[in-house]
């Protein structure tokens, strides 16, 4: 343990707090102030920071690695720069557990921070995985097999 290098903390970057459930969780990146202007994302929704506890102690800021109770379904960001949503998003995916063989249009459920959402598969083409080169002519991909997908909400 004495060797173990401690990551250092990311509170340049811009306010991202991912809710996940009335459990405590972590602040991602940045930091958050009192009286600071943040936005719920997906519904952009503004807020004005009001009070910030922690273990029922008054703060007067929070930052990256601090824990904090919330409600599931919102990403609270910095309102100068919002958390946005996408309509779709390219991924390298290798196939580690499904049975048989997968196509376009198969919908699994993403897991992307806090959120789970079903998502439309579409291969865009399959790849050797060893070599990272394109298998023409294939448009499914089985246990095994790597492939640039395009994911869709």
């Amino acid at each position: 343990m004495n060797y173990v290098r401690i990551p250092g903390k990311k509170t340049s970057g811009s306010f991202r707090l991912p809710i996940k459930n009335v459990y405590n969780i972590p602040v991602v990146e940045g930091s958050c102030w009192l009286g600071m202007y943040a936005t719920l994302a997906p519904s952009n929704i503004p807020a004005q920071v009001q009070s910030i506890k922690q273990h029922h102690d008054d703060m007067d800021e929070c930052t990256d690695g601090d824990a904090f109770n919330i409600r599931r379904g919102k990403v609270v960001s910095d309102s100068d720069d919002p958390a946005s949503n996408c309509s779709s998003f390219t991924a390298q995916v290798i196939i580690t557990n499904h049975p048989g063989w997968i196509k376009s249009g198969y919908t699994p459920s993403v897991h992307c921070g806090t959120g789970h959402v079903p998502c439309r598969f579409d291969i865009l083409h399959v790849l050797d995985r060893r070599t990272g080169r394109v298998h023409h002519g294939r448009e499914d991909v089985k246990l095994g097999d790597a492939a640039m997908v395009r994911m869709t909400p």
